[in-house]
């Protein structure tokens, strides 16, 4: 009569670990690589810190001489307005971080296609998109010292533009599918323009 080796019984609510490194396979991941998502947030937040001085000056001359003349204090007018850019400054980073976050849910729920650049590092659409809203604008700003850029037709435009071209980097990709599906990208990059520019 044979002998067998008993294996001990995996307790109630253990899966095995076969079963959880398939699991972890299958959820879908960001066409885009983590690394390029932090040096994006990065730079966005380098340049909103690089327009702190860009910033103060405009709303030192911006600023009406009633609430000059409430205030009284010069120094006491300094210490406000350079609090209130700071606030503005981290509110403004937050919501870099919640586009980025929205860009990183599309590319795993509505396009999954990606592209290359070097071996390990690729981007995908919502990544190229929400960086050519963000980036931009703020670097346009910083360079010409144009600080409200919303206040221009121009810049609205420009959104649109890249709303409706940017998928067209990843023609070759979609072409194929269905025009429902198709439709449905060209309607989440605008959106995502659009929500960029509301802001």
């Amino acid at each position: 009569m044979s002998t067998q080796d008993q294996q001990p019984a995996p307790e109630a609510g253990d899966a095995p670990p076969i079963e959880e490194e398939a699991a972890a396979a299958e959820r879908p991941r960001s066409a885009t690589s983590r690394p390029l998502w932090l040096l994006a947030y990065l730079v966005i937040v380098g340049l909103l810190v690089a327009r702190i001085p860009q910033l103060q000056a405009y709303v030192d001359q911006e600023m009406p001489q009633e609430s000059l003349d409430a205030i009284g204090d010069p120094e006491l007018e300094q210490l406000a307005v350079r609090s209130a850019i700071m606030i503005g400054i981290v509110l403004l980073s937050l919501v870099a971080a919640l586009y980025l976050s929205l860009a990183a849910v599309l590319e795993r729920k509505v396009f999954t296609a990606r592209i290359a650049v070097g071996k390990r590092t690729t981007f995908g659409l919502y990544f190229l998109v929400t960086v050519l809203c963000l980036v931009p604008g703020n670097l346009f700003s910083l360079v010409t010292g144009v600080v409200a850029v919303r206040e221009h037709l121009w810049y609205f435009l420009y959104l649109g533009l890249v709303g409706a071209a940017a998928p067209f980097a990843f023609r070759s990709t979609w072409k194929g599918l269905p025009g429902r599906k198709i439709a449905l990208l060209f309607a989440t990059t605008i959106g995502l323009t659009a929500l960029t520019a509301a802001a």
